[in-house]
């Protein structure tokens, strides 16, 4: 069993190191522990969920067979490079459109990625800037077990986060549900009982979190998944999650939430696909643990 350190040199965006490494440490061969060098700059507001952080960071590296360095590289953080096996794993995507490129912001990333021995991201995007050889693709994790559905009937209602300024002064034909700048656990519990329908993203040409909990919470789900988003996709699982795709504009989004949003039949899909295909065990397995053997090998 190998001993990986999970390493966030800045904040942590919507707890999704917390909750890979809390996965990782329920179902991984190998043994994983995190440090995260800050707060989300706004956390008493979102309430992510965070990790206790009274550990002495030189401790942990030598303790660790392994570095994982998640969303800021090694060179703006501790500054502690170890002589152990490193990678590199972004998550911070942005899809350019008119270019059809995928692109990362400067200060989230790392300014040389050829210390690295390995890199990685959840978005299959990133190789438009990590480069093929070294990348692997390691999706989020997320425990959905927590996630209960709720399939009482009622009214259609589309709920949305992202693209909030945007989506408000559109007609949607349905109630609406606001949730920016709302906290994490009551985001997830009005979505559950309030929802039929959620618009993740149209911005990075990738399902997000925000996307995974909803289908966890058997909740019909609008995303403009790119073509390379949908072959990692294919290659997941035998079966295509059953996200309702729209274009890479909002126009497109509103309209395909309208038609699914009284729909139960994609809704129950929704959630029985998660349980089939997205359990953290099997994603740990088929991702995770290999891509920390090949890391040590």
């Amino acid at each position: 069993m190998a001993k990986i350190l999970h390493v966030c040199n800045s904040f942590d965006p919507a707890g999704d190191v917390v909750r890979c490494v809390k996965e990782l440490q329920r179902y991984s061969k190998h043994e994983h522990r995190l440090i995260v060098r800050e707060l989300h700059p706004i956390q008493e507001t979102l309430q992510y969920p965070v990790w206790p952080n009274s550990v002495d960071p030189a401790a942990e590296f030598n303790w660790a067979d392994a570095i994982i360095y998640q969303f800021v590289g090694w060179s703006r953080g501790w500054g502690i490079l170890p002589s152990k096996p490193t990678a590199f794993r972004n998550i911070n995507i942005r899809y350019d459109p008119t270019n059809d490129r995928f692109w990362a912001e400067d200060q989230y990333n790392d300014t040389d990625l050829s210390p690295y021995k390995l890199l990685a991201s959840s978005h299959a995007g990133a190789r438009d800037f990590m480069g093929w050889d070294k990348f692997r693709e390691l999706p989020d994790l997320i425990p959905i077990d927590e996630y209960t559905p709720d399939f009482t009937v009622r009214r259609p209602c589309i709920s949305y986060i992202k693209h909030a300024d945007e989506l408000d002064g559109k007609d949607l034909g349905v109630s609406k549900l606001r949730l920016l700048g709302t906290a994490h656990s009551e985001v997830i519990r009005r979505r559950k009982h309030e929802a039929t329908c959620i618009i993740d993203n149209v911005c990075d040409g990738h399902y997000g979190l925000a996307g995974l909990e909803a289908m966890a919470l058997g909740l019909a789900t609008v995303v403009f998944n790119h073509p390379f988003t949908q072959a990692s996709l294919h290659n997941m699982a035998p079966e295509y999650p059953p996200f309702v795709e729209c274009g890479p504009y909002l126009d497109s989004a509103v309209r395909m939430a309208h038609a699914v949003c009284n729909s139960t039949e994609v809704r129950i899909k929704s959630r029985l696909w998660m349980e089939k295909y997205y359990h953290s065990q099997r994603i740990i397995e088929m991702y995770w643990d290999t891509f920390v053997e090949e890391l040590l090998g």
